[in-house]
């Protein structure tokens, strides 16, 4: 699986957020994939990850913005 990537309608104030779409995954034998969950450590070099999507409620975006503690530089 490709990581996450920074998609071309990233901003000063928002980061867009693209990752491919799996159909199947390795991790649990093959099976469907029904959720994605993206987690973001929001500059706390990995201390704290606080969960985009994907836990509650299931999610099978593929793209995201996140606006939330982005600033500048």
């Amino acid at each position: 699986m490709s990581a996450p990537t920074r998609g071309a309608d990233t901003l000063s104030n928002r980061i867009h957020v693209e990752w491919a779409a799996l159909s199947t995954s390795p991790a649990n034998g093959g099976s469907s994939v029904l959720s994605y969950n993206l987690q973001w450590d929001s500059g706390t070099n990995g201390a704290t990850w606080t969960n985009l999507i994907g836990l509650a409620p299931p999610s099978l975006l593929t793209s995201l913005y996140v606006t939330t503690g982005v600033t500048s530089g």
